[in-house]
């Protein structure tokens, strides 16, 4: 059903109640992101991570609770329940922290500033187009996806060959697939906004999965961004 059918058997929502709800999510996004980083850091400082990482049987516990959590709140999506879907939320950032506090051994934190900010500078851009374009990105999804796995399997692929120069493509080609994921995302949340106006509690449910689904592309783009830059830095 296309955006102006939804609207005209609906009633026309007004652009500031879209705004709201887009600006809700990313807010949503936004906190989801602070709640990474703060257990990241206190992962690190704490001593935590030394424990963790020196237990080998931790990191796939922690990995498999993610995958759960991802299972849970998609039960928690289709029996429209924000309040769980918000739980599984934060419960996955923090995790997430977790497991990315190696990211404060690994990089410099001036390098981990600069690939945020490059990142969140990039998002903010994506959002706008995907709030604004008219292209129905919906027809790319099989092959935003597909392009997705093949780079999963050719990484997973890449552990057993080392070969740097396909890392190094596999960054940039990740990179282009969620540029436009995140664009798709914008748009599907933006045509969802209107498939469910006037249903605050299905909204509110969507805003907090909408707001998972950007932290995800978020965290995607911002891993390979400081890659990348890790990799010139050393070389230089």
């Amino acid at each position: 059903m296309s955006e102006r059918n939804v609207m005209d058997g609906q009633g026309y929502s007004s652009t500031s109640d879209l705004n709201r709800f887009m600006t809700r999510t990313y807010g949503w996004m936004g906190l989801g992101l602070l709640v990474t980083a703060v257990v990241a850091y206190l992962t690190l400082t704490t001593g935590l991570f030394y424990y963790i990482y020196s237990n080998s049987f931790i990191m796939p516990v922690l990995i498999i609770a993610e995958l759960v959590l991802c299972i849970a709140m998609q039960g928690a999506l289709r029996k429209t329940n924000p309040g769980m879907v918000t739980l599984y939320y934060f419960g996955y950032a923090a995790l997430t922290g977790i497991t990315f506090s190696s990211i404060g051994i690994l990089y410099d934190m001036g390098t981990i500033f600069m690939a945020f900010g490059y990142t969140a500078f990039v998002f903010v851009c994506l959002c706008a187009i995907g709030k604004t374009t008219k292209m129905d990105m919906t027809s790319y999804a099989p092959m935003l996806f597909s392009g997705l796995l093949v780079a999963i399997v050719v990484s997973i692929v890449n552990i057993f060959l080392g070969l740097e120069f396909i890392d190094t493509v596999l960054c940039y080609v990740v990179i282009g697939l969620f540029l436009a994921i995140t664009i798709f995302d914008v748009q599907r949340l933006r045509n969802a906004y209107y498939e469910m106006s006037g249903d605050r509690q299905g909204l509110a449910t969507i805003s907090m999965y909408g707001a998972f689904m950007l932290y995800l592309d978020f965290i995607n783009i911002f891993l390979r961004v400081l890659q990348i830059f890790g990799k010139r830095n050393n070389r230089n």
